[in-house]
């Protein structure tokens, strides 16, 4: 996934970022279901920058 490769996250990850994107650019999500989307994709980003920074992810 070019994603994958482009950030350096790892392709077992693949399918959670491919989750993200179906809720997040869909045009019959709820208020809820969009902020609830963006937290985990914000949570997840998150976690990924801080593993980078250890030096504990490879693509």
């Amino acid at each position: 996934m070019v994603i994958c490769e482009l950030l350096g996250v790892p392709y077992s990850e693949a399918e959670a970022i491919r989750g993200w994107t179906r809720r997040l650019f869909v045009t019959n999500i709820t208020p809820e279901e969009l902020r609830a989307a963006q937290g985990e994709m914000q949570d997840w980003l998150a976690d990924l920058v801080r593993r980078k920074r250890r030096g504990r992810t490879t693509g």
